[in-house]
């Protein structure tokens, strides 16, 4: 079996990096697999470019050229139709030596991939769609916020900026774009979280399609429980007291809500004297933060192993997304045996086990958030059990090992469908 996964990164994005994850895993499992991305940020050999870029400074300046009129397509007609990358995909000769064909994260504003290759594959070869976002079911974002029009095929969006963003309005147009070609080349259409199935299943866009649960996993070889304290001092900074690693502090997407996180930090700081923050990333802190807390910044961390390291230093790891679907860091957390609160947002609560290996506070309740983080950093015993349940949580049911098992399953499975045609 030769299985090859399509995405727009391989370690630039959440879903990229589960995709290369899985392409990973699948050969560690003996499955002859590759990857084909649009931007290639790893050095791995069995991830392939979908396109050689042109040389010199005349094929720069015509590469530039063409993603320039790929941004303004995107901007002013449905998205990820028209593709500097994918032109041709078809022929690719990862995708053509390939049994099955795994479509994974293809949405972006430039160096996107095309919906129009999902029908060109499949009319060779059976095509998985792994949906890692809402986008494979909206009419342009990857997540509607409390918007519902999704459910009716979209039109009459309220708000055009939010990403992937829009100059007019052909939502409406997407929609019944992405109906047609799921109805033409029938993919099977995967999702990490139940979350997001029950999304898919509502979808009007997916009727009669077949949707499957199978969860991202993560290495857990590689994110393992550390000494704390020479975790902390391997990343410059030993704190003795107790350390709170947070998750993204990007102001501009609102989903994060970085708002809520602060004013639950604040009410912590109230209740709590000796704390520090881990933030892992080249974010600014917000003042009210710096001004009150002793901050270590790791900076830009690549490596697994290095984040594996952060995950190790901390007591907890803290989220405040209002919308997720099974978000990688919060596995990999566990996985080093380190609780995570957040909100029940999304595919969160199928992760973190309210009380058992963390802490679910009801969404966007900024109250409960703070009294989760003092539960858990007041309980050293507690704290304890929750890392080891944790840990053991992520080996039966979220490992990158039973992840590829599971996807393997699914390939032979229609690639016999396949051969019985």
């Amino acid at each position: 079996m030769r299985t090859v996964l399509i995405s727009t990164s391989d370690i630039g994005n959440g879903a990229g990096v589960a995709a290369f994850r899985l392409n990973r895993a699948l050969r560690e499992a003996g499955v002859d697999s590759a990857m084909v991305v649009s931007q290639k940020f790893s050095d791995n050999e069995n991830v392939y470019p979908a396109r050689e870029k042109l040389s010199g400074a005349a094929g720069r300046f015509f590469d530039k050229a063409m993603h320039f009129v790929e941004y303004h397509v995107n901007r002013l007609g449905p998205q990820c139709v028209y593709s500097v990358n994918a032109a041709g995909l078809e022929r690719n000769g990862q995708v053509r030596a390939a049994d099955v064909v795994n479509f994974h994260n293809i949405h972006m504003e430039v160096d996107n991939l095309s919906l129009l290759s999902i029908l060109s594959v499949s009319r060779e070869k059976p095509v998985v769609w792994t949906a890692h976002d809402m986008w494979p079911f909206t009419g342009h974002c990857f997540y509607p916020g409390d918007c519902a029009r999704w459910e009716t095929g979209c039109g009459g969006c309220p708000d055009l900026k939010i990403f992937v963003s829009l100059g007019l309005d052909t939502t409406r147009m997407q929609c019944a774009l992405k109906r047609f070609i799921y109805r033409k080349a029938g993919p099977v259409i995967v999702t990490p979280s139940k979350w997001l199935a029950g999304i898919a299943r509502r979808s009007p866009l997916t009727d009669g399609c077949d949707v499957r649960v199978i969860h991202n996993g993560v290495d857990t070889d590689v994110f393992i429980p550390m000494n704390k304290k020479r975790s902390r001092e391997r990343l410059g900074s030993a704190p003795t007291g107790k350390l709170v690693m947070l998750g993204t502090l990007a102001a501009a997407d609102p989903r994060k809500s970085l708002r809520q996180l602060v004013e639950a930090l604040m009410i912590l700081k109230r209740r709590e004297e000796d704390v520090s923050l881990l933030v892992v990333g080249p974010y600014d802190v917000p003042e009210e933060l710096s001004g009150n807390f002793r901050v270590v910044k790791t900076g830009r961390v690549f490596g697994e192993e290095e984040m594996a390291t952060a995950y190790s230093a901390a007591d907890i790891y803290v989220m405040s997304s209002l919308q997720e679907n099974l978000p990688n860091m919060a596995l990999e957390s566990l996985s080093c045996g380190t609780p995570v609160v957040c909100f029940d947002a999304g595919g969160t609560g199928e992760i973190v086990k309210h009380m058992s290996n963390g802490y679910l506070a009801p969404r966007g309740d900024v109250k409960a958030l703070a009294e989760g983080m003092s539960a858990c950093l007041d309980d050293p015993i507690l704290l304890e059990k929750m890392g080891k349940r944790g840990r053991q949580d992520i080996k039966d049911d979220f490992s990158a090992s039973l992840m590829a098992d599971r996807y393997a399953e699914l390939y032979g499975e229609l690639i016999e469908k396949r051969k019985a045609r």
